[in-house]
């Protein structure tokens, strides 16, 4: 089970956090001396056919393919990166085409009209 299918399981089986929830777990671990460990995201594409898959979200700042790294085997797209827990917005771009991700059903209007998915890292105490 790849880390965005253990996100899925884990927000269908707590349901969804609140914007106030996930700020105060912000805040409780910012006072703490706990440090915040970034966990590996491993994004799979398996069906998508194009020249150039490219990712953008909260966790980079949406610039395209910061600080994530690509692999393309036998037409499987893979995007690896790390982030911090917390919930994340997020789009793809297939070949200069911005959209939601097809293969999450999690997903958000966003401020433009468009949706765009959401990803759950989970905390690993």
């Amino acid at each position: 089970m790849n880390t965005i299918a253990i996100a899925r399981q884990k927000a269908a089986e707590n349901g969804p956090e609140t914007p106030l929830e996930i700020e105060q777990e912000d805040e409780l671990m910012s006072q703490s001396n706990v440090k915040v460990q970034r966990q590996m995201i491993v994004l799979t594409f398996n069906d998508i056919d194009c020249r150039r898959l490219q990712l953008a979200g909260d966790f980079n700042n949406w610039i395209p393919d910061r600080d994530i790294e690509t692999r393309n085997i036998n037409g499987c797209w893979q995007k690896v990166f790390t982030a911090e827990p917390g919930i994340y917005e997020y789009r793809i771009i297939v070949d200069g085409r911005w959209q939601q991700d097809p293969t999450n059903s999690a997903e958000v209007p966003n401020e433009l009209g468009g949706i765009n998915s959401l990803l759950q890292v989970p905390a690993h105490h």
